[in-house]
C-alpha cells in the first residue's frame, strides 16, 4: 500500500511539473494536437507557461538563441529515412553551435526501436556518443546485480557497523574497477553526487546502500545509463523530460477513429516531453497522420537536405539477455577453470565473437577461451544467422550467485559462491 502510495504520489508530481513549459509555441502545438481527441487528455488541465517565465517571448529563450527557427517547433522534412538521420545529426550541431545545447539532455524519439537503429549507426559513425538503453528488454538484469555495482555493494555489506565518506568510497571503487567501464563511470558519479549531498561526511554504511539501491532501481525503471544522446520510443519516455526533443517521422500509424486516437496520444506523450525545442520529421515517402493537425504561428517548416552526400550504412543491434544464455555454464566449472577466469578479467565494452562448437554457440574471448554458452533458444534464432554478424560486444557482466539456482541437485554441482554472467550485443 505504501509502495502505491509513493509510486502515485511520484506520477502526480511528474504530471503538475510538466504542466509547465518556458515555450509557448511547444505548449501551442500539444495542446493543438490533443484538441482533435473526442477523448481529451487531461481535461480540464491543458500545459500551460511556467508563470514564472510569463515574461519570456513565445519561444523563450531560444527566441533569441537561435536565429533560424527562433524557438518555434519545426517540421523538418527530409528525404529517406537514412537521409533523416543524417538531417538530425546536422541540425543537432546546429543548435549546439549556441554553445548552451548539453547533448545529455537531448532525446530522439521513436515509433519503433527499428527506427531508431539509424540515428544510433550515423551517431557511432560520427563519434556522437550515446547513451545505453535496453528499452523494453525483457530479461535485462537488475542493476544491483552488474558487476560493478555488485562488488561494491558486497564490500559495503562487509562493513554495516562502519560510517563512511565518499572519498573512500570512490578509493574502493578505483581499487575494484580499475579499468573505466560504461557501468564504473555511472557508479561514480553516484558516488560524486552521494558526497555533494552529504558534504563528504562519513555516513552510516546502511544509509550508504539504501542510497545506492534507490539511485539504481530508478535507473532501472528509465531503462537507460551513461552520458550522450537519448534514443528511445514514445512508449518508453512517459514522465522523463528533455531540454531539446527529435521526434523521427516514419512508423506513425493511421488506422480506426480510435486506433488514431491512441496514436494521437502517444505522439502528444513524445511532444510534451520537450522544455526548450521540439523538432518534428517529415518524411515525403512516409505518411505522418498527426502532422496534418498541427497548423498555427507557432510552427517553422523547413527542408534539410543534408550537407555530407552519404548513405548511412544500415545496422540493427539485437541485446542477448539473461534469457538467451545457459547461466549457469561457468558456475559448473571449476573456479580455476579457463572460462571463469577469463570472464572475471572481461570488462563492459570488449569485443568477442560467436562460434558453433559441437552442437552448441558459444562466445569466445580474444584468447580463445569460450566463456558462455547460448540457451537452446537463442541458439535456433541465431543458428542460421551467424554470417550476417558484423561484431559482438559485451554491454554487462551480471553478478550470479550460488544461492539464486533453484534446483537443488543443480545447485550441488555449482562452484563457488558466484561467477559472471555477461549481456552481449549483436550488431548485424
Amino acid at each position: 500500500f505504501i509502495r502505491k502510495f509513493q509510486e502515485d504520489y511520484r506520477a502526480e508530481v511528474h504530471y503538475l511539473v510538466e504542466n509547465y513549459r518556458s515555450n509557448a509555441h511547444i505548449i501551442a502545438a500539444a495542446n493543438c494536437l490533443i484538441a482533435h481527441n473526442r477523448d481529451r487528455m487531461k481535461t480540464g488541465y491543458p500545459i500551460r507557461i511556467n508563470t514564472a517565465r510569463a515574461s519570456l517571448p513565445p519561444g523563450g529563450n531560444w527566441q533569441r538563441n537561435d536565429p533560424v527557427a527562433q524557438g518555434k517547433v519545426q517540421i523538418l522534412e527530409a528525404g529517406e529515412p537514412g537521409c533523416q538521420a543524417i538531417a538530425l545529426l546536422e541540425e543537432l550541431k546546429r543548435l549546439q553551435g549556441s554553445g548552451l545545447v548539453d547533448l545529455g539532455h537531448c532525446a530522439v524519439l521513436g515509433r519503433e526501436w527499428k527506427d531508431l537503429e539509424k540515428v544510433r549507426g550515423v551517431c557511432e559513425e560520427h563519434g556522437v556518443p550515446v547513451r545505453f538503453c535496453w528499452g523494453n528488454h525483457g530479461s535485462f538484469p537488475r542493476l544491483a546485480r552488474i558487476r560493478e555495482n555488485a562488488d561494491l555493494l558486497e564490500w559495503l555489506r562487509s562493513r554495516r557497523t562502519e560510517a563512511i565518506d565518499a572519498d573512500r568510497l570512490l578509493e574502493q571503487l578505483a581499487h575494484l574497477c580499475p579499468v573505466t567501464t560504461l557501468w564504473s563511470d555511472n557508479l561514480r558519479c553516484i558516488l560524486q553526487q552521494w558526497g555533494e549531498e552529504t558534504n563528504n561526511i562519513p555516513q552510516p554504511v546502511p544509509a550508504v546502500e539504501e542510497y545506492l539501491y534507490e539511485i539504481l532501481a530508478e535507473q532501472g525503471r528509465a531503462k537507460s545509463v551513461g552520458k550522450g544522446l537519448y534514443l528511445a520510443t514514445a512508449h518508453a519516455v512517459k514522465g522523463l523530460e528533455f531540454d531539446h526533443v527529435f521526434i523521427l517521422g516514419e512508423s506513425w500509424h493511421n488506422g480506426s477513429p480510435a486506433t488514431l486516437e491512441d496514436e494521437r496520444r502517444l505522439y502528444y506523450v513524445s511532444m510534451s516531453r520537450a522544455r526548450e525545442t521540439l523538432h518534428l520529421f517529415s518524411l515525403p515517402t512516409v505518411a505522418n497522420p498527426h502532422l496534418a493537425m498541427l497548423k498555427g504561428d507557432f510552427l517553422l517548416g523547413r527542408k534539410v537536405a543534408p550537407l555530407v552526400d552519404e548513405q548511412p550504412a544500415r545496422r540493427t543491434y539485437h541485446l542477448l539477455g539473461l534469457e538467451d544464455f545457459f547461466i549457469d555454464f561457468a558456475g559448473i566449472k571449476a573456479e580455476r577453470h579457463p572460462a571463469r577466469q577469463t570472464m572475471e578479467r572481461m570488462v563492459a565494452g570488449e569485443p568477442v565473437r560467436i562460434q558453433q562448437r559441437n552442437s552448441h554457440l558459444e562466445i569466445i574471448a580474444d584468447n580463445g577461451v569460450a566463456f558462455a554458452r547460448l540457451s537452446k533458444k537463442a541458439r535456433e534464432e541465431w543458428g542460421e544467422r551467424l554470417e550476417g554478424i558484423r561484431a559482438l560486444r559485451v554491454v554487462a557482466l551480471v553478478r550470479r550467485y550460488r544461492d539464486d539456482v533453484a534446483d537443488k541437485a543443480f545447485q550441488a554441482r555449482c562452484q563457488g559462491d558466484s561467477w559472471t554472467v555477461p549481456i552481449v550485443e549483436i550488431i548485424c
